[in-house]
């Protein structure tokens, strides 16, 4: 017995006709007239009274249509929650990612490790946006509001600042950077590091959040500005003759060629780290990401 047999079985008995029937499943009328042919001899019982006007059920024949009928029904649901399995194993491997970033590392590096991640069978859905400061990356993650953080600071404050979140959320340290000021190379005169005197007089920017803030207490310079596209700085320097405040990370991506110089904005700040940030409860894909994040600096 196949269920093929049954359904046109089952429609017969609405259509009263075995062409009728065929055209409704696409097949020829002998294909249906076989199929109830082979169902009658396997249950060795008629089903059908073939007449020239048409086809009816005989008793036997409309009893086995009825339990047929729900035999079908229970086929499509059993279909359905197959199809419903295969569309969650497909939404599994779909892994949405919401990152807040004061990092180059999200501009730089993430797609590559979303491209590599999807060797595993698992999707990376980003979506990224930019914060203010180190502390919004924290409370965004202890609210719930991101699952990972990305940040770019200086190691005395980083962990300064993040001691008040151990308790709800781990850090992975991606590598130790120094913070650096790129110039046009007409500006270069070989000095070893930029210091706060250097700064005075010059017009000055900042890729992604660079904490320079407590650097520049005291200073004379009125025009500071942020941004997170590596055009407007390129413009900065050629136009305006301004130093980029960045980490070396940002320099050597996005600042290559003889046209820019980078040297250390001060040979006594405390190196520069690259970490990412989740909550302790995070799930295993987010913590096998994050592991997977990997930082070259040359």
């Amino acid at each position: 017995m196949r269920m093929e047999q049954l359904k046109y079985l089952v429609d017969i008995a609405e259509t009263k006709s075995m062409s009728k029937t065929a055209e409704r499943m696409f097949v020829s009328p002998q294909a249906v007239s076989k199929a109830v042919k082979q169902l009658e001899n396997e249950l060795d019982t008629e089903l059908l009274v073939r007449t020239s006007s048409g086809v009816t059920l005989t008793k036997v024949g409309a009893e086995i249509a009825s339990v047929a009928e729900n035999m079908l029904k229970e086929e499509q649901q059993m279909n359905q929650i197959v199809a419903r399995s295969k569309h969650r194993v497909h939404e599994d491997n779909s892994f949405p990612v919401r990152i807040c970033s004061i990092s180059a590392i999200a501009n730089v590096v993430l797609p590559d490790i979303i491209a590599k991640f999807s060797y595993v069978n698992i999707n990376i859905i980003p979506r990224i946006y930019m914060v203010d400061s180190v502390e919004a990356v924290f409370e965004d993650l202890k609210r719930g509001v991101c699952d990972l953080g990305l940040v770019t600071y200086n190691e005395e404050a980083l962990f300064r600042k993040f001691a008040p979140y151990q308790d709800v959320l781990d850090m992975n340290l991606l590598a130790q950077d120094e913070q650096v000021v790129v110039m046009d190379s007409h500006m270069y005169h070989g000095q070893e590091f930029v210091s706060q005197k250097d700064l005075h007089g010059h017009f000055c920017s900042m890729f992604g959040i660079v904490p320079v803030e407590e650097y520049m207490t005291g200073s004379d310079m009125s025009h500071v500005m942020r941004s997170n596209d590596a055009d407007f700085h390129r413009a900065m320097i050629k136009k305006a003759g301004a130093y980029v405040m960045m980490p070396r990370l940002a320099y050597q991506h996005f600042f290559p060629g003889k046209s820019y110089i980078a040297v250390p904005l001060d040979a006594e700040r405390p190196p520069m780290l690259h970490a990412a940030v989740y909550r302790k409860e995070a799930r295993d894909e987010l913590r096998r990401f994050a592991s997977m994040i990997r930082v070259g600096l040359q």
